[in-house]
């Protein structure tokens, strides 16, 4: 389970009318960082989390990528790139314009890429 994750389901648990806890759920899933003083924010101050128990054996951080993910990424590389890339297993117009419309809300001037993975097998 993601940090995110973790906040969404402890957001789900309070004891608030069901349109309070959409709304505070959806305020996290927006917020485009995932920021612990968000959580405390919108009322889950008590979430125990430990940013090494969910690392791989090998030591790496596991990752959960999303056009959201690519679109953050997006804007902290586009300062020092050409060109900002997406990749996605497969076609997407609505990912792509998601994609596009996220990055240059930002970084108009940044050049963008898109490209579908095809997969055999």
């Amino acid at each position: 389970m993601t940090f995110s994750d973790a906040v969404v389901e402890a957001l789900k648990r309070m004891d608030l009318s069901e349109n309070e806890k959409s709304r505070r759920v959806n305020e996290w899933l927006h917020a485009m960082q995932l920021k612990p003083q968000l959580a405390a924010k919108l009322g889950v101050a008590e979430l125990f989390w430990d940013w090494d128990l969910p690392r791989t054996r090998e030591g790496f951080y596991r990752f959960q990528g999303s056009v959201t993910a690519a679109v953050v990424r997006g804007w902290a590389f586009a300062q020092i790139s050409d060109i900002i890339w997406m990749e996605t297993a497969s076609p997407d117009l609505k990912e792509c314009t998601q994609f596009a419309e996220g990055v240059k809300s930002k970084t108009p001037e940044a050049m963008l890429a898109y490209n579908a993975i095809a997969h055999v097998g």
